[in-house]
């Protein structure tokens, strides 16, 4: 997969919500530390694929653990902070997903049965 689908009949409110995400300043700050981990950090598809598959959601747990602690200081400290965890535990979540990509691509290349978990739903 490659392009985001968007729905055809969305309300002008999730327009807008929508615009806003893929516009914003969150999926952005996201990005931008995906592309650290991989220009600063070296990780790459290459030194990743010799990581254990548990690694990369492991320290965005661990960030996000952090967050809700931070969330508990007080908001003038703790909501930048949380917000910063946050944004790292996604792009780890990424490079997670990223990970595991090749080995779910084979299964359902091996196994025609394994489940596209992002197939639509039957509305039935």
């Amino acid at each position: 997969m490659t392009n985001i689908a968007t729905p055809p009949d969305l309300t002008p409110e999730q327009q807008a919500t929508l615009d806003r995400v893929l516009k914003g300043e969150a999926l952005c700050r996201v990005n931008t530390l995906r592309i650290e981990q991989i220009t600063k950090f070296g990780h790459t598809d290459e030194a990743d694929a010799n990581e254990p598959v548990n690694r990369l959601p492991k320290f965005a747990r661990e960030e996000i653990n952090a967050a809700l602690e931070d969330l508990m200081m007080p908001r003038e400290t703790g909501i930048p902070l949380a917000y910063k965890r946050m944004a790292k535990a996604a792009a780890m979540l990424l490079a997670g997903m990223d990970r595991i990509q090749p080995e779910l691509d084979r299964l359902q290349r091996a196994r025609p049965s394994t489940p596209d978990l992002f197939a639509e739903k039957d509305p039935a």
